[in-house]
């Protein structure tokens, strides 16, 4: 099984839930979408988001409320539910009255990733899906000056001593223990809270290379702290097209991430088209466009459908990987 994944990694963080908890009728702001559609909606909807503030999902979510409430004619608010490996702010979103005026982040980690690690009440049929936002890229990185020049690099180091490489969380984990198991080499995954912590390890010299977010490595590297060895995609990252995938280099290795939009069941069909227009035209705001790429993200939009595919797809994949774990 661990081969399978090493060989392949399809992976999806999503983010998104869209749905009902209407609690007090506030006034709906300018705009006659809500009039032209029926009375939906009247009042502010709640978009609950399972980060903390200010990081990069936190950021997006509000760019997308903000560009939401164009279309709706009413305020979209945003609430931060972090917590319990995000799944605090999900469960919220499940318990929330199915009218359609809760909306929230639903990620990948804890819909697909936590269920095999503790106990939630969720699943992913729970929710219906709008679709995605933004595509979370990967990125294998070292310090500016580290005598690693290469992937292969690092692999012979791995075989000589072996090395440490910290990360946040999965999906980098899977990175590493793949590389690993492809090379037969001790290169061990050490997990950190943050980016940020990561980075403070490789720079501080507590590690060989860390694996990140792209867009929280690209920042390093513009100080000139950091320098790239790999794109852990299928493909090279845009800003960084001289460096090469980890599959070009010769490991067959790739995960992918999502942040997406979603709702509980139970949402009136009419409200729930309502919500996926707005989402829709979101997309095509300039303002949000704008702050997307202020924010260097990747916006990746595909519909929900494909979004839920892509859940289910990889939750057998995880559920397989976490048995053979031991999990």
């Amino acid at each position: 099984m661990k081969k399978k994944l090493a060989l392949f990694l399809s992976m999806s963080m999503l983010l998104g839930s869209l749905a009902g908890c209407g609690g007090g009728k506030t006034d709906g702001g300018s705009g006659d979408a809500g009039a032209a559609k029926g009375g939906f909606p009247d009042s502010t909807i709640t978009m609950v988001v399972n980060y903390g503030a200010g990081g990069g999902t936190d950021l997006a979510a509000r760019a997308l409320a903000s560009s939401m409430e164009k279309t709706l004619g009413v305020p979209v608010s945003v609430v931060n539910k972090p917590g319990g490996s995000a799944t605090i702010g999900i469960t919220e979103l499940l318990n929330a009255e199915p009218d359609g005026y809760t909306i929230g982040v639903l990620s990948y980690s804890p819909m697909i990733i936590a269920p095999n690690q503790m106990k939630v009440t969720y699943g992913i049929d729970d929710f219906d899906y709008f679709g995605t936002v933004l595509q979370y890229d990967y990125g294998l990185f070292v310090k500016a000056d580290s005598p690693y020049q290469t992937v292969e690099d690092l692999v012979s180091a791995a075989k000589d001593g072996g090395i440490n490489v910290m990360g946040a969380g999965y999906p980098h984990p899977l990175v590493i223990d793949g590389l690993a198991e492809l090379t037969g080499t001790d290169m061990q995954f050490v997990n950190v809270e943050s980016s940020a912590e990561a980075v403070t390890g490789v720079l501080g010299g507590h590690c060989e290379a860390v694996s990140l977010v792209a867009a929280d490595g690209r920042n390093y590297i513009e100080s000139g702290e950091l320098r790239m060895l790999a794109s852990s995609m299928d493909e090279r990252l845009d800003f960084a097209p001289d460096v090469e995938t980890l599959k070009e280099q010769g490991y067959d290795v790739s995960v992918r991430s999502y942040m997406g939009i979603g709702a509980p069941k139970g949402v009136d069909a009419e409200r729930l088209a309502i919500l996926q227009d707005a989402f829709d035209k979101a997309f095509e705001n300039d303002e949000f466009k704008q702050t997307m790429e202020n924010l260097k993200s990747h916006t990746y939009h595909i519909s929900g459908e494909e979004f839920k595919e892509v859940l289910v797809n990889d939750a057998e994949i995880y559920k397989e990987y976490f048995a053979d774990q031991g999990a």
